[in-house]
């Protein structure tokens, strides 16, 4: 990881472009200074968006309707179809 002046503070008080480009530093993989930053930084992103889609906020982000009761079932929509050959 790159040394900066704000390596002594603690994230939170960094200034926004240096919490940026430390968080830059860690998502960028493949190299053996990042692999535990890295991969760390992808399950912990990995669980928060998770968490959030499956919350009411994240699921209305998303357009999802489901667990909403129904006269009837209309079928998938025909582009569902034909991505399936279905159609």
């Amino acid at each position: 990881m790159t040394k900066r002046r704000s390596a002594s503070k603690a994230f939170a008080e960094c200034a926004l472009a240096d919490q940026t480009a430390i968080v830059d530093d860690i998502v960028k993989d493949g190299t053996d200074a990042h692999k535990k930053a890295f991969s760390f930084f992808k399950n912990f992103r990995d669980r928060v968006t998770g968490g959030y889609y499956s919350t009411p906020e994240g699921w209305k982000a998303i357009g999802y309707v489901g667990n909403t009761p129904m006269i009837e079932f209309p079928g998938p929509p025909p582009e569902v179809l034909k991505h399936l050959g279905l159609e």
